[in-house]
């Protein structure tokens, strides 16, 4: 289930039983990816009830407005990450099921959730914040992004300043070179001319200052790609060019 949205069930979203408690037996595989999920469930049923589900992966979702469980999951193969959780109750994790990283519990910030519409606005926390990069939730409502800074001369009083990108044209590898004013969390990805994500250099907590991160471009042909550094709700993109 991909880039879909749920909205007042007056149930579970998504109910799905496996057959038996016993760890491993054959069974249903649900994976549920940038979805979006508001005012379902009720009172004592969770918006997603994978019960007995061993293999049960949920990720880049929004879960808002639930009167009861966000998601129900049992099993150690079980997991729910950087997923959003707004106004609904915790999550229910049973025999070793397991929350990972990226996990947030913000407003999404909605342009009218209450007519059903999803709009994240730009303001929202949960743009970039999916592990592919994008906003999280059904991405037919990711339409309008925070400011992206495609040109180096350009910079945002507070923001983040790319200094280089150094050799470019490079082969086979090149170095990514950047400013912080302040200490936070910055995520380094590459994309292709396509727009397809070919790799995730850096997601972590930095100090302020100067940082260098190298990209080794190793058996991929050559050609237009683009080095996207976020910082907070800013991004900056920056054109390389591999060549061999």
């Amino acid at each position: 289930m991909t880039n879909c949205t749920v909205w007042r069930t007056s149930r579970e979203a998504i109910t799905i039983y496996a057959g038996d408690d016993v760890p491993f037996t054959p069974g249903p595989v649900i994976r549920i990816n940038h979805c979006t999920f508001d005012d379902c469930g009720y009172t004592g049923y969770s918006v997603i009830s994978a019960d007995e589900v061993d293999d049960t992966q949920i990720k880049n979702c929004i879960i808002s407005n639930a009167p009861a469980a966000a998601a129900e999951l049992f099993g150690v193969t079980a997991t729910v990450s950087h997923s959003d959780i707004y106004n609904s109750g915790n999550l229910q994790l049973n025999r070793g099921a397991s929350a990972g990283s990226g996990m947030m519990f913000v407003d999404p910030q909605y342009a009218n959730a209450s007519a059903g519409d999803f709009t994240l606005a730009q303001t929202s926390p949960l743009w970039f914040q999916a592990d592919d990069g994008s906003a999280m939730g059904d991405l037919y409502w990711a339409t309008n992004p925070p400011t992206v800074i495609e040109s180096p001369s350009i910079r945002e009083p507070g923001s983040f300043d790319l200094i280089n990108i150094s050799p470019n044209p490079f082969n086979p590898s090149t170095r990514i070179t950047f400013e912080l004013p302040a200490g936070g969390r910055v995520k380094i990805y590459i994309y292709d001319a396509g727009g397809a994500l070919v790799g995730k250099l850096l997601d972590r907590i930095m100090a302020a200052g100067r940082h260098t991160i190298k990209w080794r471009a190793k058996g991929r042909a050559s050609g237009l790609y683009f080095a996207v550094v976020k910082f907070g709700r800013l991004v900056y993109r920056h054109k390389m060019l591999l060549i061999k």
